[in-house]
């Protein structure tokens, strides 16, 4: 039964809306059915437990249906009943939530009831309303557009003289919505087409962009139209002055949007810094470290209360990669109690290994990295790689190559590995190893020798398709090359 959608939609729930629920549910105007009230009380008592031993189909059965035989169906029917109740439920909270919606849904009614005094004052309320929170995304135009269509009925249909603007607004709301909302689409295909290789077909998409660039002037004062053009010319355009002029718009503007829709846009922004720090932009390292500051001040990463891990590690990697090391001890450490409870401890390990990597304290990196759990195969490959680093670092060759042996092993063993992880790891091993050698061997071999397999070594990793901690490993070998070793 835990693999039961009804158990399923239910584990989502908080305790605050699952007490809500069980009341919606006792309430005789939403349900009437006496079975529905004691599965759900009983929901309510082993509440979040929905495990299979609390869930067994045989246990809810006799819960609520006592002292009779199990019957299968009958108790099918309840859960179906329950269902249906629980997505009536959702919706009615999703209403209860979103005041303009709840307005809409009266203004119609009280249409339709011919009931005009009450019709006309709800609706200047209600437009009065859009402008509360301060809010100009594409759905703020939309809702325009949809109050705009309300007073031109009304207009049409029942006050009938003076002057009226509700079709102009109507015409306008309708054009602006429109184009944010194609924007929006048409920045997500460029993103998309980078990632799947999809094209897609958008006729429309042409004559949008010529009506917001020959109207521009405009459309600066729409913020969800100037600022999405701003985006798609950052995505589509080779200059990288569109991302700055992007930018600019964002925290200009950026108090006209939502949180949620923040968090996308931010990434976009994020998802260019890291196109040009792979094309050999190293510049961008700084513009991707200040975006996530910038999201950090507004929790714009922050997810039900927690940073993600995977945010956490990168950040401390760019902020070392910028030897803003300071920051980077104060962020790991002011950011420890943020982090999920189930990845918190090995999350702060691995990460504060980085930082003692960074600032050449090899023994503490070496502590850390034992209280890393490597059932995690991100945190096993990660404090690896690390370890290998840091091996080399101390010159403990013999270490480190047992740990290249092994960490091959294992790469090649574990089949669940994506291929690009697998080709990664294996180049920065394998590589790491030759590097290892050659450094070994350096004031044994002939100038011959070393120029000959430093050449090598800098033709295999040029050519080498993917290599993790790449620049670390070119560093090293131009150590070697410029005489700068120990």
């Amino acid at each position: 039964m835990i693999d039961n959608k009804l158990t399923k939609l239910l584990s989502t729930l908080s305790r605050k809306e699952f007490t809500r629920f069980r009341e919606f549910a006792h309430s005789p105007y939403f349900n009437k059915h006496k079975e529905v009230k004691a599965l759900l009380n009983y929901f309510d008592r082993i509440y979040p437990k929905f495990d299979e031993k609390n869930c067994h189909r045989k246990k809810i059965f006799k819960k609520i249906f006592p002292g009779e035989n199990h019957d299968q169906s009958k108790l099918a029917v309840v859960f179906t009943y329950t269902q249906r109740l629980m997505e009536e439920f959702l919706v009615s909270e999703r209403v209860r939530e979103d005041k303009y919606l709840k307005n809409r849904l009266l203004l119609k009614d009280l249409r339709q009831r011919k009931q005009f005094k009450l019709y006309e004052s709800r609706l200047g309320k209600t437009q009065k309303g859009l402008d509360y929170h301060g809010i100009r995304d594409s759905s703020f135009h939309q809702r325009e557009y949809e109050l705009a269509v309300e007073s031109d009925y009304f207009y049409t249909t029942i006050r009938r003289k003076g002057k009226d603007f509700s079709l102009d607004q109507q015409m306008r709301s309708l054009d602006h919505y429109y184009l944010a909302e194609k924007l929006k689409s048409a920045v997500e295909i460029q993103i998309r087409r980078k990632i799947l290789k999809q094209e897609y077909i958008n006729p429309m998409m042409k004559p949008v962009l010529g009506a917001v660039q020959e109207y521009h002037h405009l459309y600066r004062e729409i913020p969800a139209i100037d600022l999405y053009y701003r985006i798609f010319l950052m995505v589509t355009q080779q200059d990288t002055h569109y991302y700055f002029d992007a930018l600019e718009t964002l925290q200009a503007k950026e108090r006209y949007f939502p949180k949620e829709e923040l968090a996308t846009i931010y990434n976009y922004f994020q998802n260019y810094c890291i196109g040009q720090i792979n094309n050999n932009n190293p510049a961008f390292l700084k513009e991707i470290f200040l975006l996530y500051q910038l999201q950090l001040q507004q929790e714009l990463i922050i997810d039900e209360g927690y940073l993600s891990d995977l945010h956490y590690k990168n950040i401390v990697t760019t902020g070392i990669r910028l030897q803003e090391l300071e920051w980077v001890k104060n962020f790991i450490e002011q950011y420890r109690q943020s982090l999920r409870p189930a990845v918190r401890e090995n999350a702060y390990s691995f990460n504060l290994a980085s930082y003692f990597h960074a600032v050449g304290k090899y023994d503490e990196v070496l502590a850390l990295l034992q209280e890393v759990a490597y059932s995690d195969f991100r945190y096993n490959l990660g404090a690896k790689a690390l370890l290998l680093r840091t091996f080399y670092e101390q010159r403990s060759f013999e270490a480190l190559y047992s740990l290249v042996d092994s960490s091959l092993q294992f790469l090649h063993r574990n089949e669940h590995l994506a291929d690009a992880l697998r080709t990664g790891y294996s180049n920065l091993f394998r590589l790491t190893r030759r590097v290892a050698h050659l450094q070994g061997n350096w004031q044994y071999w002939s100038g011959e020798k070393r120029r000959r397999e430093m050449s090598r070594l800098e033709e295999e990793i040029e050519e080498a398709k993917a290599i993790f901690n790449k620049a670390w490993l070119v560093q090293q070998l131009q150590k070697l090359k410029t005489g700068l070793t120990d």
